[in-house]
């Protein structure tokens, strides 16, 4: 057995020990599409921008959420587990670079139409987003530092 950080066990038969090993989801994680009236409860960890032209954030579950895995059109659903990884689209209308490591909860609550700046009709996707009363008691401390610190000069 084991006895340091991070050192691997060893077999009987001198051959190293994995079975307590866990495995780690580094394939491009499943993607999740708004539906008027779904809920879903997540923690938004980073931003993936390497493709400028379609930026995503990168979130853990915090319940199973029904994604879709492929090219949108061939997409097969599935659904991820509590601490798996997902991606949701930059949408304008849900800030969540402002909620990193956050749990957030989010309601699809509307789709309109409007023109975008080329004057092409496109979807705007309406939600809701509420947090935890210790949550939103950290973000309000958060932002108020952040305030502060810009009203000061620093």
């Amino acid at each position: 057995m084991a006895n340091k950080k991070n050192e691997v066990a060893v077999n009987a038969d001198g051959t190293p020990d994995f079975s307590g090993f866990v495995k780690e989801q580094i394939n491009f994680p499943p993607y999740w599409n708004p539906e008027i009236g779904k809920k879903i409860y997540f923690t938004p960890m980073m931003v993936d921008d390497k493709n400028s032209n379609f930026i995503r954030f990168v979130c853990r579950a915090e319940m199973p959420i029904a994604c879709q895995t492929g090219p949108a059109d061939e997409a097969e659903d599935i659904t991820i587990k509590k601490g798996e990884y997902f991606t949701v689209s930059d949408y304008k209308a849900l800030p969540l670079a402002n909620y990193f490591g956050h749990a957030v909860l989010v309601e699809v609550v509307n789709k309109r139409k409007f023109k975008g700046d080329d004057g092409t009709p496109r979807d705007l996707w309406v939600f809701d987003l509420t947090v935890s009363p210790e949550t939103k008691r950290l973000l309000e401390a958060k932002r108020e530092e952040v305030s502060k610190a810009l009203s000061s000069g620093n």
